[in-house]
């Protein structure tokens, strides 16, 4: 599996990428990495990374994110915020889990998402999910369990849930509304029990946008989506 990091730094400082590149590859090492950049100047990454500018009409990282499945081409991807940092288990306990899932005929595989420190729901390490305290972790931290929606900062996702759709052209709940559709067509989304790490907003820090702004930018994105929807 590639993982695929949509990116852009407004003010160019690339440090987070940085961080985010080093622990995948220190991590998982045979994993290959594809990275797609927007801002003053490209990222100096380390050596075996692939680093592309993304078109000026990838506004989003969610048209990013479809650009780059379209370019590099794959049947399966691990999409990877620039603003994360795996774990040592990160990426083997997705990949397990999703190996588990797909030997199951009668499930419709949608995203499986990572657990994370900054994340709404039942992703939020801090959520028990209906569990017990074990001391240092909820007991469900040890499941996979599906969901109506996952915020895939770190998640497993098919090319087959890519096919068919027009990316979003804004941030905040374009996931929710990939999500959503998926789940129209049948698939179910899962948290994973794979853990990263997640700083959190920084791309919208950079451009100076606060959570109410990048609110208001999300919802206006989902009405102009709904109009289409029920213009056609």
């Amino acid at each position: 599996m590639t993982v695929l990091i949509p990116t852009y730094r407004a003010d160019g400082d690339w440090r987070d990428l940085d961080l985010a590149v080093r622990s995948i590859r220190h991590y998982a090492p045979d994993q290959g990495i594809v990275v797609g950049w927007a801002g003053p100047h490209a990222p100096e990454l380390i050596d075996g990374v692939t680093v592309i500018e993304r078109p000026s009409e990838c506004r989003s990282s969610a048209q990013a994110t479809w650009w780059l499945a379209d370019r590099f081409g794959g049947d399966e991807f691990v999409l990877f915020s620039d603003d994360c940092v795996a774990t040592p288990t990160t990426f083997e306990l997705l990949a397990a889990d999703v190996a588990r899932l797909k030997d199951q005929p009668d499930i419709k595989v949608g995203m499986v998402g990572c657990r994370s420190n900054f994340a709404a729901g039942a992703q939020n390490i801090r959520y028990p999910n209906g569990s017990n305290n074990l001391g240092l972790q909820w007991d469900t931290e040890n499941t996979v369990f599906g969901v109506q929606w996952i915020a895939p900062f770190v998640a497993w996702i098919a090319a087959e849930h890519l096919a068919g759709f027009t990316p979003p052209d804004f941030e905040w709940y374009s996931d929710n509304w990939h999500c959503a559709e998926l789940v129209k067509r049948g698939y179910t989304h899962f948290v994973s029990r794979s853990y990263v790490h997640h700083i959190g907003m920084q791309s919208s820090k950079a451009q100076g946008l606060s959570m109410d702004e990048m609110n208001t930018i999300g919802l206006d994105g989902l009405g102009r989506l709904e109009d289409a929807t029920d213009a056609s």
